[in-house]
């Protein structure tokens, strides 16, 4: 179970003279320091006019970590986010608040575009006049794309609340949420009657690397009949509270395969 720790302030690391970007693209951390270190190396190696925001709603705090990262990659802004907002809705949240880009890409650290210019593939949908791109919600019931693996223009979600809508279930006595109330959901609700993409979730063909998480049950997305990217899913939060060496391990191979996709 996760150990609550005294309430700290937000801290947000920026490093001075960054000008206001063409795209912002945030994730949550919680325990990803694998997967994000990719990300950035993917950003800064084939993309650009970007700002990389991660928020750190690990416990306990991997502050020291992230700042490494920091210093490893270009454009990348660290949030501590306080212990009331450790959901991670909340951490895309305080992402959204400092985000100077025209566009937003939220993304899991564990979502891999198939794409190497894959913010020059997403601004191309935004520029015919859709309001959303990315991968399906669930097929054939809510295909909208939520923001695990998705684009929008920024002034259209940025005043949102991205926290999903938990309620105690008396009959199972857990803190649940309804599908239709997943984190994000207020996007939905905004943007849903105007034109979208999504692409279509289909079956993957991800080799199994080891177990990055609690199970091993990837996600793939396809559009005009090629797969542009792929989810991992359960890799950001895990049953443990630290990340031991066989999952580091997994999670490095399973980067190291997207990124030969990549090449």
């Amino acid at each position: 179970m996760l150990k609550i720790t005294p309430s700290i302030e937000r801290k947000i690391c920026v490093d001075a003279g960054l000008k206001p970007v063409k795209w912002s693209v945030i994730s949550v951390n919680f325990n990803s320091l694998d997967y994000l270190d990719y990300q950035a190396r993917v950003l800064q190696e084939f993309n650009e006019d970007y700002e990389y925001i991660i928020c750190d709603n690990t416990f306990p705090r991997q502050e020291d970590q992230l700042n490494e990262l920091k210093l490893k990659y270009k454009n990348i802004k660290i949030i501590i986010n306080p212990i009331e907002k450790w959901k991670h809705g909340s951490g895309l949240n305080s992402g959204l608040e400092i985000a100077t880009g025209k566009y937003g890409c939220m993304i899991d650290p564990n979502f891999f575009w198939h794409k190497k210019n894959y913010l020059g593939f997403l601004e191309e949908f935004l520029q015919k006049g859709y309001h959303a791109v990315g991968t399906e919600f669930i097929p054939n019931y809510d295909i909208f794309p939520m923001p695990w693996g998705a684009a929008y223009f920024l002034n259209e979600v940025k005043d949102l609340n991205m926290d999903n809508d938990f309620f105690e279930c008396k009959e199972c006595n857990k803190w649940v949420c309804k599908v239709e109330l997943d984190t994000g959901y207020q996007i939905r609700i905004r943007l849903k009657n105007k034109p979208f993409v999504a692409f279509k979730q289909v079956t993957p063909n991800i080799p199994f690397l080891g177990y990055h998480s609690v199970s091993f049950q990837p996600k793939s997305y396809e559009y005009d009949g090629e797969i542009v990217c792929s989810h991992l899913m359960r890799g950001i939060y895990h049953i443990k509270e630290t990340i031991d060496d066989k999952l580091h391990e997994a999670r490095k191979n399973y980067c190291e395969y997207f990124y030969s996709i990549l090449r």
